[in-house]
């Protein structure tokens, strides 16, 4: 009998603390949606930051507390919450439009590593990152993207995940980015040199188009392959004018073989059996 009324003393403090936190994730949820609005109705950039300096803070507190890990946002709208595929991170992701016409990206990240928790937030340093594709990047040195779809890979029984997301660059030109993101106690680090396109070996892919057209990226699960649009220029003469890039209706792939994401080329969507052209050289 006294075990039993322990019991349900027990359960009864759980719930009640479970309901104080639940309505402090409320109180944060709701805090954040005010500073995403004021941002959207700043009319000057230093403004814009000082918001955001604040929905830093905010999310701070509420990634203190590991139970967040388990809160689902309902009504943010500027905020985007990718998880991988294991459901052993989630990371939280938005943008600033800036008055010269680019995107600062801002993100964060809630992990879980040897069953320990972790997280961490990114500095967006693509301004100072001139060559995205060859370096090993960290959260605090990051080529800033939203992301959308986190695919948890292995290789030599190292996991490691896929990432793909989206940036606005300028004004004329968007971006596609896969990238690699690998987890450790020490914290996280980006790009790694898994992927294999026109014979060369590349810590992340970076595509690049008009801004005025949107680009196709995803994972197919018929092909266990990513698959992208291919981009070709509107013209010849415009070749390496990325503002003048856009889909040309063919498709091209990546798909994973003896740890590298091979690239294929002329894929038919339409039929997953047909076969593909692999790229000529793969040594």
């Amino acid at each position: 009998m006294y075990r039993l009324f322990f019991l349900i003393l027990i359960l009864l403090n759980t719930s009640e603390i479970f309901s104080q936190e639940n309505k402090l994730f409320i109180l944060q949820e709701d805090s954040l949606q005010k500073y995403f609005e004021k941002i959207k109705w700043s009319e000057s950039d230093t403004e814009k930051l000082l918001y955001n300096d604040s929905i830093k803070r905010v999310l701070v507190h509420f990634f203190n507390n590991q139970e967040s890990y388990n809160y689902t946002f309902t009504n943010l709208k500027n905020l985007g919450i990718t998880y991988s595929t294991d459901n052993l991170f989630k990371i939280f992701n938005w943008n600033i439009p800036m008055a010269d016409f680019t995107n600062v990206c801002f993100g964060g990240i809630q992990y879980y590593y040897e069953k320990e928790y972790f997280y961490e937030f990114f500095n967006d340093n693509f301004k100072n990152i001139s060559t995205p594709e060859k370096e090993i990047l960290t959260s605090a040195n990051w080529y800033g993207a939203l992301y959308y779809k986190a695919i948890a890979c292995k290789a030599g029984g190292a996991k490691y995940y896929i990432l793909m997301g989206w940036r606005g660059k300028n004004e004329f030109t968007s971006q596609k980015v896969l990238d690699v993101i690998k987890l450790s106690k020490k914290g996280v680090k980006f790009g790694a040199s898994v992927f294999k396109i026109n014979k060369e070996r590349k810590k992340r892919v970076v595509f690049e188009f008009s801004s005025r057209v949107s680009m196709m990226l995803r994972y197919d699960e018929n092909y266990k392959m990513i698959v992208y649009d291919h981009l070709s220029p509107s013209k010849p003469i415009y070749k390496d004018q990325f503002q003048y890039y856009g889909p040309d209706f063919s498709y091209d792939g990546l798909k994973y073989e003896k740890g590298k994401w091979i690239e294929y080329t002329e894929i038919d969507l339409r039929s997953p059996d047909k076969k593909t052209k692999r790229e000529k050289n793969k040594n």
